[in-house]
């Protein structure tokens, strides 16, 4: 289903499971009552979705979709990716947007566990201001040591939104994630001949950010 994979969607064999289990859900004596299906961000557009859809209508689920990302729910990390909710019940969910897949969470949720969730989020926000020395990439406004370093060359329009980001108090910053201790971390450094050769692709951060990205083999 990956835009920059074979888009093999019904006939990849890796899809078999997949049918596998849409074929035997109908003919179960007691169907669960709530479904939760996450998948690649492509998987909304594919036959394998509509095959889904078509069964969970047949055995009566109420359901919604949703292309979220974890920045979403407050978390420094930009992965996009398809999820649907079912439920065996009668009524709608309070989201309910028939036909639609949602991409934005705040607006749709209602119900009261949503709304601690997004209090939550909120108060955690608010302790958690963006430091004032913090610059476009992070990095404290002091003068930079001396020695050779590697700069990234990137359009204005990367920088204001990188920018951004790091200016969105309803995301936290990556060092309320990070372990606490006196790892050596030299463990963990990339070799320069890595870095040279894929600075361009490499998403650089420091604790302070509140973004960070991930990437495959394409």
């Amino acid at each position: 289903f990956l835009r920059i994979g074979l888009q093999g969607d019904v006939s990849d064999p890796r899809t078999k499971s997949f049918l596998y289990i849409l074929n035997i859900l109908p003919r179960l004596q007691k169907l669960p009552k709530y479904l939760l299906v996450e998948n690649v961000k492509g998987f909304e557009s594919s036959s394998a979705r509509n095959e889904l859809l078509r069964t969970l209508e047949t055995c009566g689920f109420k359901y919604q979709e949703f292309l979220l990302s974890p920045t979403c729910l407050g978390i420094p990390n930009s992965r996009l990716r398809y999820f649907l909710i079912a439920k065996l019940h009668h009524e709608l969910f309070y989201f309910h947007a028939p036909g639609q897949v949602n991409q934005d969470l705040k607006d749709l949720v209602k119900d009261k566990v949503a709304d601690k969730v997004c209090e939550a989020i909120s108060s955690s926000s608010e302790e958690k201001k963006l430091d004032q020395n913090v610059g476009l990439d992070c990095s404290s406004k002091t003068s930079l040591p001396k020695g050779a370093f590697l700069f990234k060359l990137e359009t204005v329009e990367e920088m204001e939104r990188k920018h951004d980001q790091d200016n969105d108090s309803s995301i936290q910053m990556l060092k309320d994630f990070l372990e606490d201790g006196n790892e050596e971390m030299s463990q963990y450094f990339l070799p320069p001949k890595s870095l040279l050769r894929y600075a361009f692709l490499l998403d650089i951060v420091k604790p302070t950010c509140r973004r960070s990205t991930c990437f495959t083999k394409g």
